[in-house]
């Protein structure tokens, strides 16, 4: 009876575990219009289960603090609800089965998230994707949660009620990303759903011509302390890279020559406000300064 208990202890254990796995891959940005553009990050990224990643968390808040992972507490990596969701410190997971019941979804199943953690303390998510299966095992919905440097975000759900594990779908864009493409776009999303290795990629359509693609790649790791302290090595201050990257590529494209959109939105996150009127008031220096010469 003894090794019986022992072995569905283990067994669950294990289970428990693989609802939260680590991805090592990269991200790659291809602009084709108005001028060619490409750059390619290696990136890190976790895909969990919330229920579980919130539930793992109450159950160690009476324990000893781990340094290494925490949720909504310090750490050298962590998940923090108020990254994603209401952005109030609000669960993420019942902010998002709200969602689902809003677009007449009953919640019955496990959603997923795929998103960068922050490390130090620090992230900024250009995209976060969950992924909804209900208790048959179908994806039923996909949500693209994407964020912009001004402090804007919207959700994407696309309604999939499929065993396919290839995906293919497009919505009209609501909100400006880059500060040189227009709103009046067109997402397509292609989707593979994760297993030892993640794949999305995004074509944003101007008149039916693409020209912006992005993907995000990567293969499946434990969700350990040794993984953990590696991608520390491998991805040094990765999340900190994202958001330099993030203007680093925009002052490439400004020294091309290529033009802001006019529909680019009035700052309203203040974390973020210096440094895109910084961005923005250096770029109308350089035009202005280029025209007397």
């Amino acid at each position: 009876m003894g090794k019986k208990l022992d072995k569905m202890l283990q067994k669950r254990k294990k289970n428990s575990s693989s609802n939260i796995s680590l991805y090592f891959g990269s991200v790659t940005h291809i602009r084709r219009k108005p001028m060619i553009h490409k750059f390619i990050y290696r990136v890190f990224f976790i895909y969990a289960n919330l229920q579980i990643l919130e539930s793992r968390a109450k159950s160690k808040s009476k324990s000893k603090s781990n340094f290494l992972w925490g949720h909504n507490k310090p750490a050298l990596f962590s998940f923090y609800d108020k990254d994603h969701g209401l952005r109030d410190g609000t669960s993420t997971y019942k902010w998002f089965v709200n969602l689902l019941e809003k677009e007449g979804i009953q919640f019955d199943g496990k959603v997923y998230i795929a998103c960068y953690p922050r490390v130090l303390g620090y992230v900024f998510n250009p995209i976060s994707v969950y992924f909804y299966f209900n208790n048959s095992n179908c994806l039923e919905a996909i949500v693209y949660e994407v964020k912009n440097t001004f402090g804007d975000q919207h959700s994407y759900l696309i309604k999939t009620n499929t065993n396919s594990r290839v995906l293919t779908h497009s919505c009209k864009k609501k909100m400006i990303v880059s500060p040189f493409n227009s709103v009046d776009h067109i997402y397509e999303f292609k989707t593979i759903v994760p297993d030892n290795k993640f794949y999305l990629s995004i074509d944003e359509l101007e008149n039916k011509e693409k020209i912006l693609s992005a993907y995000l790649e990567g293969k499946k790791k434990k969700f350990s302390n040794y993984n953990l302290l590696i991608s520390l090595f491998l991805y040094p201050f990765m999340t900190f890279k994202v958001i330099i990257a993030i203007h680093y590529e925009a002052f490439r494209l400004f020294n091309k020559g290529v033009k802001v959109s006019p529909e680019v939105p009035k700052i309203k996150n203040k974390t973020v406000a210096f440094s895109i009127r910084l961005f923005l008031s250096i770029y109308r220096f350089l035009t202005n300064y280029n025209k007397k010469t």
